[in-house]
């Protein structure tokens, strides 16, 4: 072998090691990875085996020795977890306008005493108050209640169509459906017939059953119906029974109410309004009416925005905690305007201006007269039974094992706050703290499905639920998240990528992204590629390709005309009131 050629083999050897170098660790290391789900979490953070592996879990407090779950991380300063928990303290105080150390839920915090209001129950209304305890807490979806349409204390009869489920009869779901149709029809025309004999049978003197002559007593007791009015089938009605999701509201309310009823007292309002969310939503986050009522409180669009974020990165509407935060102060908002709370509980379903003007006309604070008296077309069947509803409510979770038995309720929510001070790719910043991305979502349903799983960043400013004592955590990936993607001069393309996404990830503008990269707007991109990250010009915190509230493409907020319908539109929709 000649000397050339072994100097070519050498030659040939330091080349290829030289351009194995620069690609494992030179280009590498001038890239910050990017979002998507086959990133490496080891890409933006240091390996164990370069700064010494430590398998620590994450402490409680903001101590200096904190480190990053799983990573290997080097101890932080603590400056950045507290300059964060500072930042969520005055945000938090600035919004929901009390002390952030007396609010947050905590293991070693004495919970504050609640206010207690014993709210009345008029003889006048008992009789509705009393159909609903049956509907909520002794008849369930496949048992109905017979009554006069306007008048639930007037109940004629009750039928058990359990047997007809077509989960357990083996029937199919239309059979079924008509099935049960059919035998509601039949109850119907029998109370008909009922109803038109009656006042002849009383006139005559005839004996009556015992049925009839509970009717007729209920007749007498509640009027001012006639029985030949009633017996029009326009006016029986039916309602399903309710016990099974109320039950399931119960052991839903777990994870909230404790927390629902401190926020409640810290404003000074009477615990017993944390109730109203067994009558709005049954305790689903996700309810949503007619109305485009949304949430554990159906606030709509024009009653939330007052209180809570809405746009198309965030429904705080959706949060369970930040939005009792907002029923708290809308129901003392409205207390002060009507100074009762029997009338503010009825306002929250039909609106203040309603009740103002009843009380005006009819010259009475007391709920019950206004429910008999106030004939006003916006306050129909769902108004006028609000209140009662919420009595029934009441009284049916103040004695809920009375009616169901011991019940296990779901444990309370754990979690703390993070606040970005930037804009911020939640999932690659779970991803650099060793979070599941599933346990942000679950945590935070009123964030954007596309920013949860990284598609858009979340702006600055937005308090996210992460787990309990990862705070610290969370304030220190976040600080270097942005200090990487600030000092980041190239990005290799990863799969689904586009440079809509890249851009917004680095919060470069996509004209600037695509000017230095010589692609044409729209161009697509290949896994691979190498993309040169400007930074000599127009870099923003503002990429342009974020997602604004007109733009996005899920939760448009849409605006609703007028004052709240809230729980009547709700229970159309979710069945809470499952007229036939």
């Amino acid at each position: 072998m000649t000397y050339s050629k072994k100097f070519r083999q050498i030659a040939f050897v330091l080349s290829l090691s030289i351009s194995l170098y620069l690609l494992v660790f030179g280009i590498p290391s001038q890239i910050a990875r990017h979002f998507r789900p086959d990133s490496a979490t080891a890409a933006m953070i240091p390996p164990p085996e370069a700064e010494g592996a430590n398998e620590t879990a994450p402490s409680a407090g903001l101590s200096d020795f904190i480190q990053f779950k799983a990573s290997g991380e080097a101890p932080f300063p603590a400056d950045e977890a507290e300059k964060s928990l500072v930042a969520i303290k005055e945000e938090f105080e600035r919004r929901f306008g009390v002390p952030f150390d007396e609010a947050w839920v905590s293991d070693s915090r004495q919970d504050r005493d609640p206010v207690h209001y014993s709210f009345p129950v008029p003889e006048a209304i008992r009789g509705m108050v009393d159909f609903w305890i049956q509907v909520f807490g002794r008849y369930d979806k496949d048992q109905y209640l017979f009554h006069h349409k306007d008048n639930v204390a007037i109940v004629y009869s009750a039928i058990d169509l359990s047997g007809l489920d077509d989960l357990t009869s083996g029937l199919s779901p239309s059979m079924a459906g008509a099935l049960k149709d059919q035998f509601i029809l039949e109850e119907k025309m029998r109370l008909r017939k009922m109803l038109l004999g009656l006042p002849q049978k009383i006139s005559g003197g005839a004996s009556l059953t015992p049925e009839e002559k509970r009717i007729a007593d209920l007749f007498a007791r509640e009027g001012p119906s006639s029985l030949s009015e009633a017996a029009d089938p326009d006016n029986i009605d039916t309602q399903s029974g309710f016990k099974n999701r109320f039950l399931r509201a119960i052991r839903l309310s777990g994870l909230y109410m404790k927390e629902m009823e401190n926020i409640f007292a810290l404003k000074g309002l009477p615990v017993e309004l944390t109730r109203i969310p067994f009558v709005e939503s049954a305790f689903n986050i996700n309810a949503v009416s007619s109305a485009e009522a949304v949430g554990l409180w159906q606030f709509i669009y024009p009653t939330g925005k007052r209180y809570l974020k809405i746009d198309s990165w965030a429904d705080e509407r959706l949060d369970p905690i930040l939005s009792t935060y907002a029923a708290a102060r809308h129901l003392a908002n409205e207390y002060k305007l009507l100074g009762s709370w029997p009338l503010t509980v009825n306002a929250y379903n039909t609106g203040p201006g309603r009740l103002l003007r009843a009380r005006e006309e009819l010259k009475t604070d007391d709920i019950a007269t206004i429910i008999k008296n106030f004939k006003d077309p916006g306050y129909q069947f769902f108004s006028r039974n609000y209140y009662p509803e919420f009595l029934a409510a009441l009284y049916v979770y103040d004695n809920q094992e009375t009616f169901f038995g011991p019940i296990e309720k779901l444990p309370p929510l754990q979690y703390e706050l993070f606040m970005p001070q930037e804009s911020i790719n939640l999932k690659m910043l779970a991803e650099m703290v060793d979070v599941d991305p599933e346990v942000l979502r679950n945590l935070n349903p009123a964030i954007a499905e596309d920013v949860l799983n990284g598609d858009y960043s979340l702006p600055a400013g937005y308090l996210v639920k992460i787990p309990k004592n990862f705070g610290p955590l969370f304030a220190r990936a976040a600080a270097r998240y942005w200090r990487q993607i600030q000092t980041a001069e190239w990005h290799v393309v990863q799969e689904d990528e586009t440079t809509a996404s890249i851009a917004d990830y680095y919060r470069i503008p996509l004209e600037s992204l695509e000017e230095a990269n010589n692609l044409i707007p729209g161009e697509p991109i290949s896994p691979g590629m190498i993309i040169k990250l400007p930074r000599d010009s127009g870099a923003s915190t503002d990429t342009g390709v974020a997602m604004t509230p007109e733009e996005g493409s899920h939760r448009a907020p849409t605006e609703q005309g007028g004052e709240s319908e809230v729980g009547a539109e709700m229970k159309e929709e979710n069945g809470i009131v499952n007229q036939l």
